[in-house]
C-alpha cells in the first residue's frame, strides 16, 4: 500500500459499535501485530469507516459532520492522539468562516484542484464515510475509544438541528 515499510494502519469496516465492542477480535489482532513487530509511527493512522446509507435520510448530515470536525479540530486532534496535523487533514477550505448555506460544503480537493482524501472526515469513498483523524494504535482500548468517539460525533451531528452548526457547533454543545 501507500505506507510501504513505514508501519501499520488500522482500517475498520462498517459495523455497529456493539459488534466492534463484543464480537470483533481486536485483542487477537493487536497481539498478532505485536508478535510480528509491526510499528505504529506518527505517519500512520486509524481510519474508521461507517456506512453512508445509514445517514442518507438527512441531506445535511455530511455538512454537519465536516463542520463539527473543522470547528472542533483542536479537541478532536487531542483525543485522537495527533500532535501534528498530517496532510493538513483539518484545513478545510471554508473552515475559517461559518457557512451561510450547507450547500457550501467544502470540496475535498487540494490546492491544485486534485481530489484529496486526506481530510479528517473523508467523504470521497462511495459507500462509506471515513474518519481519518486518529493516530495509529495497537491498543484495543484505544481502538474502541476511537470507534466510540466516531459513533458519538455521527449521532450528535445527525440529531442536532442545522442552526447549531451555522452558529457554533462547539465541543461544549457536544458534551
Amino acid at each position: 500500500g501507500s505506507l510501504g515499510q513505514a508501519g501499520i494502519e488500522i482500517v475498520t469496516h462498517p459495523c455497529t459499535l456493539e459488534y466492534h465492542r463484543c464480537l470483533f477480535p481486536w485483542e487477537e489482532i493487536c497481539k498478532l501485530c505485536e508478535q510480528y513487530e509491526y510499528a505504529t509511527p506518527q505517519c500512520c493512522g486509524m481510519h474508521v469507516h461507517f456506512n453512508r446509507d445509514a445517514w442518507h435520510q438527512q441531506r445535511t448530515f455530511h455538512a454537519k459532520l465536516v463542520s463539527f470536525a473543522a470547528v472542533n479540530n483542536k479537541m478532536i486532534k487531542q483525543i485522537a492522539g495527533r500532535s501534528e496535523d498530517p496532510h493538513g487533514m483539518f484545513k478545510y477550505k471554508l473552515a475559517t468562516r461559518r457557512w451561510s448555506r450547507f450547500r457550501d460544503l467544502p470540496s475535498q480537493v487540494d490546492a491544485s484542484g486534485a481530489p484529496n482524501r486526506h481530510y479528517a472526515v473523508n467523504l470521497m469513498p462511495p459507500r462509506t464515510i471515513e474518519v481519518r483523524a486518529f493516530a495509529a494504535t495497537l491498543e484495543p482500548s484505544r481502538i474502541l475509544a476511537n470507534l466510540e468517539l466516531t459513533h458519538a460525533m455521527a449521532r450528535f451531528c445527525y440529531n442536532q438541528p442545522v442552526n447549531i452548526f451555522l452558529s457554533s457547533a462547539t465541543w461544549r454543545s457536544f458534551l
